[in-house]
């Protein structure tokens, strides 16, 4: 649509690199001011802000590259200095959420807590990088004649009326990171916020990624996104399942024991005698 937004002699602006800067800006401003908040130190902040940016693109970067190799035996051309030739989401997210976890391993940090302050800053990052592949014309959807049909281009700039899976996937992940939001302050236990992220975010993809027309089925009817997707799925409601059953029983193990104190105590104030 408008890949280009302007020409600065022979240098080009894109409208998917200016809407992937404001994506990781406004990310890295709201994490740094929630974790903050929440008593992390600014030396640790800012070692996991400057390496997620870098980690998250190689990342995204890598698992492009690494998609390209499904069912074939060409071997696409790894150029993990350019944004040409796509970003996965997911290889990003797993990038940045490694590096995460590396940092607050080594700052003697609480891992899960760590990651949790992260869980709604994705999201949100990716609603509005979303918009960019938009304007790219990429990450296109199926062509349709239903009502969800939008007039829009592909990546080889072929105009027809299809799903808009761009901004699908932007509400998504809007409406996910408001979600998240409001739950910070209720979760159960560290690291349910941001496997439940992990969780949610992946099935929504597997749904909307049969809505794109620039994917194609390496596994059945399922294309190597949705497989990638299935797994991480998979994953983190195993480890929800068993961090949230390990929390349960802890709580009704300090219960048992608050109350055996409480019998021990109250039977050595009944012994003594009255005064």
């Amino acid at each position: 649509m408008h890949q280009v937004l302007l020409t600065v002699g022979a240098w080009e602006v894109r409208s998917y690199a200016v809407l992937l800067g404001l994506a990781v800006a406004v990310g890295e401003v709201v994490f740094w001011r929630t974790a903050r908040r929440a008593g992390f130190r600014g030396a640790d902040l800012l070692l996991f802000c400057a390496g997620a940016v870098v980690l998250g693109l190689l990342g995204a970067r890598l698992n492009a590259w690494l998609f390209q190799l499904g069912g074939r035996f060409a071997w696409p051309n790894l150029n993990l200095a350019s944004l040409r030739g796509g970003l996965i989401s997911f290889g990003g997210i797993l990038g940045a959420l490694g590096l995460g976890a590396l940092v607050a391993r080594r700052q003697g940090l609480n891992v899960w807590a760590f990651l949790d302050l992260a869980a709604p800053v994705i999201p949100l990052a990716e609603g509005i990088q979303r918009w960019g592949c938009l304007l790219n014309g990429c990450c296109w959807g199926r062509p349709t004649e239903g009502f969800l049909g939008v007039y829009l281009p592909d990546s080889a700039g072929r105009w027809g009326t299809r799903y808009p899976t761009q901004v699908i996937t932007s509400l998504f992940c809007l409406a996910l990171a408001a979600w998240l939001w409001r739950r910070r302050r209720r979760r159960s236990f560290a690291g349910e916020l941001i496997l439940s992220y992990l969780a949610v975010y992946h099935v929504g993809r597997i749904a909307i990624d049969t809505l794109r027309g620039d994917q194609r089925a390496v596994a059945g009817f399922l294309s190597a996104h949705q497989l990638a997707a299935a797994a991480i799925a998979a994953l983190a409601l195993a480890a929800l399942v068993y961090r949230g059953e390990r929390s349960n029983t802890r709580e009704a193990t300090a219960h048992v024991s608050g109350n055996r104190l409480s019998t021990r105590r109250g039977r050595r104030c009944g012994d003594r005698p009255a005064r």
